[in-house]
């Protein structure tokens, strides 16, 4: 979860606070206290700075309706989703994470970027942590048939 943290801060243009979420990752993988403890001023860094929420407001909003058979933490806005994210590395840490079902990703991100420029519908999609490997994968399929 702190790949997808640190791809959206890197699409967002946040340089230091990407480096730390590589850092937190990387952290996560030898020394877990100091993942932990990583993790956690990272979450601060990100929970206080007006100037990333403001950058990330309003982007690909998903509201309650459209979730319906998508998990919870997909709600919200771009910024609101790195926070989930942020959650989710915490819950990971944790021996009773499990993976939840995260339904149709890629026809959402189809929906939300539709009329955006490609600097902001490549925020909405990092922020919805499409597997986009999964993703080609399923078009080379696709375009074969």
């Amino acid at each position: 979860c702190c790949d997808e943290v640190a791809t959206l801060l890197a699409l967002a243009g946040w340089a230091d606070l990407h480096a730390e979420a590589v850092r937190t990752r990387d952290a996560f993988l030898t020394d877990p206290q100091q993942a932990a403890s990583r993790l956690a001023h990272l979450d601060r860094r990100l929970r206080r700075s007006r100037l990333l929420r403001w950058s990330l407001r309003g982007l690909g909003v998903v509201t309650d309706d459209a979730a319906k058979e998508l998990p919870p933490r997909l709600t919200g806005d771009a910024h609101a989703r790195l926070l989930a994210q942020l959650d989710r590395a915490r819950d990971a840490a944790d021996a009773d994470f499990a993976e939840e079902p995260t339904g149709d990703l890629p026809a959402l991100a189809a929906r939300l970027v539709v009329g955006l420029d490609l600097a902001a519908a490549r925020l909405v999609v990092a922020s919805l942590a499409v597997r986009t490997d999964v993703v080609g994968a399923e078009a080379v399929e696709v375009s074969r048939a």
